[in-house]
């Protein structure tokens, strides 16, 4: 008690003391803190600081005043409230009651008999989303959408109708959902054109906002808009147009499931007005500067942007082949993807670039990597694109085969097992089975489609197949990144399956081809050796006897049989080195990357080793089948090999003989082979034994020269 008694008094005597020197001249020297708040400048504070005491009564004075039914006290108080939002903070916020002064401001924004309380309520609730993080479920909640839409609809004071514009932006950043079921998309773009250009874009990245959440059932609700919103893809200013088209891609993107829906939006002049802007941007930078001028003015979109069109493009031509055939339509599509693949750099007086086939092709090698580098996306956009706008190929090996069926058993067993196991697993067994096969049926119908697209619109895709049949090709050989490379495959292959023999003869450098086939055939995964045997099928249907001897001095039929003994399981790394392409396969897999998973967008089928396993033994029980011998039949033994083989034993044999002349002529005869490149293959080379035939030769005879030499060299 008199430790109590002493501190109360201590605290008194404190406050006097303090009272002396802060309160002095103040009147109220009751209140030691008077003379601390009138120095800081906050003399109207309550006495004592109670802020919040002062701010909630603050607040409740201006919700009775909003409230009021005096017009003069509703515009006084709206006006006061908006300015303690806009300055507002977190502290001076504490007891602000947000349900309490969203239903009477959500009332004055219909209030038509004063158009400053209606714009100063919009405004104050713009305001309170700002200030109040998570008050705006609190702004929909107590319905403030449908009144704020109905200013849009029908404009009656210009000023009120952008700050409803303005306010439900705010809305939609979170509740685009609710927005647009509202009406939101025509409630915006009814009188956009009123508005300035400021607040027009504000009101597109509005639409772009509601077309995120954009579903099957409510596409009634933004398919009246749509004519509307394809013209203003054209827009004259650049940021309004890259709202639109952000539009188009995320209302693509959610309903890309839907052919009906998506056939429906792009069917009302989206394809050719995003094909103009597209073009215009691929090919700025190159031509003239007249065609520079004639150029669209939204040729400034960025990489980003245009790399969405591009996909958004490609998403139509896969989902419909109606779509497809319009996209295909479009003025020089081949011409301007393939500018974006081979960046060739013409000569200075214009034409074709000079020179070697050779020094040709190192020209475009580095001009695609260069692409490649410096826009990635894009290239993987345009490829994408390029391999979307060709059929679909149909399901291989035929499901009527044996290879099918055993493909397709192997697929079921496989799923089968690892669902289930002992009684289950012929239940397991038949549930897979039965996904297979409606899988299966499904791609056929697809397939069924895709010969039907190319026979309707066979000029069309025969055109645009020879603009980009070399740049294809190119670019699966050339390129590093995964995803480019298996999109350029399986462009490759719909090519060389649907084309014409004759175009494809005269457009397909042969021994590029096989280069990446062998590449392709040596690679670890399952994918890229189906998709080199989907084209080892086509160019065998195609033209056999051409092909097969090419095929089998390069190594091909020979890789195939042993990936085909070996059930797809791959050699060992010693035989796969003995059949290397003319580059080296090792490098290209290195370039190339590990990953040959697929992607949205290839139209490659689902390959496992059961499915490739089938595919090899088709292939070979078509077109090669296996030599019951080794040796001199095997399919390593070209003519070429054979040849090279027998005058390898003459210079050896006469070299042992001393028969100098002999083995001279032998070697000269092994020398003519190789005055040409295309005399012999490297595969040849490598299984003829030339190269260690050579060097026993020299090791025994040394140098022909003279005698002496002769014998230094047989000694060694």
């Amino acid at each position: 008690a008199a430790r109590a008694g002493g501190a109360a008094l201590l605290a008194q005597s404190s406050v006097n003391v303090f009272g002396e020197h802060m309160g002095s001249g103040s009147g109220d020297g009751h209140d030691p803190f008077s003379g601390l708040r009138r120095l800081l400048g906050f003399d109207e504070l309550p006495a004592g600081g109670s802020m919040l005491v002062g701010s909630n009564s603050r607040f409740r004075a201006m919700l009775e005043g909003i409230k009021d039914t005096d017009l003069a006290r509703q515009l006084e108080s709206l006006t006061e409230l908006c300015e303690v939002l806009c300055m507002a903070t977190e502290e001076t916020l504490q007891t602000f009651s947000v349900d309490s002064f969203l239903p009477p401001l959500i009332r004055l924004v219909g209030f038509e008999a004063s158009a400053e309380i209606m714009l100063l309520s919009c405004r104050a609730i713009a305001y309170i989303i700002e200030a109040i993080p998570g008050s705006s479920a609190a702004v929909v909640h107590f319905g403030s959408i449908p009144p704020l839409c109905a200013k849009l609809m029908a404009i009656e004071y210009i000023d009120v109708a952008e700050q409803a514009l303005l306010t439900l932006h705010k809305i939609s950043i979170e509740h685009a959902g609710q927005l647009l079921r509202a009406r939101g998309i025509p409630a915006v773009l009814s009188y956009l054109d009123f508005f300035p250009i400021s607040v027009q874009r504000t009101g597109m990245s509005t639409v772009a906002n509601m077309c995120k959440r954009v579903t099957g059932d409510c596409l009634t609700l933004v398919i009246e808009s749509v004519p509307q919103l394809s013209e203003m893809v054209l827009h004259t200013d650049g940021t309004l147009a890259e709202h639109v088209c952000t539009s188009f891609c995320r209302l693509v993107t959610s309903l890309s499931g839907s052919k009906d829906s998506l056939e429906q939006i792009a069917g009302q002049g989206l394809i050719p007005n995003v094909w103009k802007v597209v073009s215009s941007w691929l090919l700025s930078g190159s031509g003239s500067e007249d065609k520079k001028k004639e150029q669209h003015a939204n040729a400034n979109f960025g990489v980003e942007l245009v790399s969405q069109l591009l996909q958004m493009l490609a998403t139509l031509s896969s989902v419909s082949p109606k779509l497809c055939a319009l996209i295909l339509s479009q003025p020089d599509v081949g011409q301007v993807l393939r500018s974006k693949i081979l960046v060739e750099r013409l000569e200075a007086g214009g034409g074709e670039p000079s020179g070697s086939a050779a020094a040709v092709a190192e020209r475009r090698r580095s001009s695609m990597e260069h692409s490649s580098k410096s826009s990635p996306q894009l290239l993987r956009a345009v490829m994408a694109l390029t391999s979307a706008l060709l059929p679909v190929l149909p399901t291989m090996p035929p499901r009527d085969t044996d290879g099918g069926k055993a493909a397709a058993g192997a697929a079921a067993k496989k799923g089968g097992k690892a669902k289930a196991s002992g009684k289950t697993a012929a239940v397991a067994a038949a549930v897979a089975a039965a996904v297979a096969e409606g899988a299966a049926l499904e791609r056929e119908k697809k397939a069924d489609e895709g010969m039907e697209q190319w026979r309707q619109n066979t000029d069309l895709l025969e055109g645009f197949g020879e603009q980009l049949l070399e740049a294809v090709l190119s670019m699966a050989t050339l390129s590093i990144d995964s995803t480019v490379r298996l999109d350029s495959i399986v462009a490759l292959c719909k090519l060389c399956y649907f084309m014409e023999q004759a175009r494809i003869d005269a457009l397909l450098p042969k021994h590029q081809v096989c280069e990446l086939i062998s590449a392709l055939l040596a690679s670890e995964g399952a994918q890229l050796r189906f998709a080199a045997l989907l084209l080892v099928h086509d160019l065998m249907c195609k033209a056999g006897e051409d092909w097969l001897s090419l095929f089998t001095r390069e190594g091909i039929v020979f890789m195939v049989q042993k990936l085909s003994s070996s059930k797809g399981k791959g050699v060992a790394a010693g035989k796969r080195e003995e059949v290397r392409s003319p580059l080296s396969l090792a490098s290209w897999a290195a370039r190339s990357g590990a990953s040959t998973t697929g992607h949205k967008g290839n139209s490659l089928q689902e390959v496992n080793e059961a499915t490739l396993a089938a595919m090899l033994d088709f292939v070979c029980d078509k077109f090669f089948p296996a030599s019951s011998a080794d040796g001199e039949d095997s399919d390593e033994a070209t003519p070429v090999v054979r040849e090279l083989r027998r005058l390898g034993t003459v210079m050896i044999k006469s070299g042992e003989k001393g028969d100098e002349k002999a083995a001279l002529a032998s070697l000269a005869a092994i020398m003519g082979h190789f005055e040409s490149s295309a005399t012999v293959s490297t595969f040849e080379m490598q299984n003829s034994g030339v190269c260690e035939n050579l060097m026993l030769f020299l090791a025994r005879k040394g140098s022909p020269s003279g005698k002496d030499k002769g014998k230094a060299g047989g000694r060694a």
